[in-house]
């Protein structure tokens, strides 16, 4: 029984996560903070990800800094692009901004 529920689990979190999608290796390129109705949006771009998402074309992605989450993404997104250091972006497939796909999740390389 836990088995079939492990699958209908696994099953439902592949189709969920199918609309959204990991962007390659790139570098930040553009950090806009303040956006939104109480700035507490900031949205972001980078080289791998050009005019792609379903929010106005744009290719940026947003993230909501009034949450802790948003603000650890945030910082993320600081120190890579500080740091010139690869980024990946799984969109959260939901338009934060006309303009701005929200962020799943993120990683920084080395």
């Amino acid at each position: 029984m836990k088995l079939i529920g492990a699958c209908v689990f696994a099953v439902l979190l592949s189709a969920s996560l199918a609309s959204a999608t990991w962007v390659d290796h790139g570098t930040v390129t553009t950090v806009i903070p303040g956006r939104g109705a109480g700035g507490n949006i900031v949205s972001f771009s980078t080289t791998a990800h050009q005019g792609g998402t379903g929010c106005g074309g744009t290719g940026d992605y947003a993230v909501d800094v009034g949450t802790p989450g948003g603000r650890a993404q945030y910082a993320a997104i600081l120190a890579a692009g500080m740091g010139g250091k690869a980024i990946s972006v799984l969109g959260g497939a939901t338009c934060i901004l006309p303009d701005a796909e929200s962020v799943a999740n993120l990683v920084v390389y080395p």
